[in-house]
């Protein structure tokens, strides 16, 4: 799907003035009344976001933001509401809103706003994108060249090591590879999607 923002609008008080701003801002906008067509078209690698305005059906628009979490964690979710009291945007917020925006809002606020949120949305995907790069590298034996018994030892180790929750200390004499190993460790272990320090 190409669009950069979805709007969600079942009543459409809103969707109209908002497309037809958007759309003049270079963003690329598709409107639904219905939540379950918006549901079809957005994934995990769908790069947009999503704007959505309940007006007086709040109840189902938190049911469609807990939807959509389900869908992808990640994916920022924009509510416009016209009433927000302190309880709803907390709970909004606890269920994986970006951000509750209420009504009347400046034009010139909720695109700062969205192009924050598109920001976000694009180092998710970007950030996921790498992890899968890591996640499908070679095995540790094209990091450490070799055939030799010893070789072939030191990777079966690293294998076993990076497997195991607990502390590995690295010895030997400057030039021999121990930042390669340390990598390659990180990089077979259960931690291979957190930063390597």
């Amino acid at each position: 799907m190409k669009e950069s923002v979805v709007i969600v609008d079942p009543e459409k008080s809103m969707s109209r003035p908002t497309k037809k701003f958007l759309q003049a801002c270079g963003i690329k906008v598709k409107v639904f009344g219905e939540e379950k067509l918006a549901l079809e078209k957005i994934s995990p690698k769908w790069s947009g976001i999503l704007l959505t305005h309940f007006d007086t059906l709040v109840a189902r628009g938190m049911k469609f933001l807990a939807k959509v979490k389900q869908l992808d964690p990640d994916l920022p979710v924009l509510m416009v509401l016209d009433h927000t009291g302190i309880p709803l945007v907390v709970s909004a917020m606890r269920m994986g809103a970006y951000d509750v925006i209420q009504k009347p809002f400046s034009n010139k606020d909720i695109l700062k706003i969205i192009l924050g949120a598109l920001e976000k949305r694009r180092l998710v995907l970007e950030n996921r994108r790498r992890q899968s790069e890591i996640g499908t590298r070679e095995k540790p034996e094209s990091f450490v060249a070799g055939r030799s018994p010893i070789m072939k030892r030191l990777n079966e180790t690293m294998r076993r090591a990076g497997k195991v929750d607990a502390e590995v200390l690295l010895v030997g004499e400057s030039g021999t590879g121990k930042k390669l190993i340390a990598r390659c460790l990180h990089e077979q272990s259960p931690r291979r999607h957190k930063n390597f320090i």
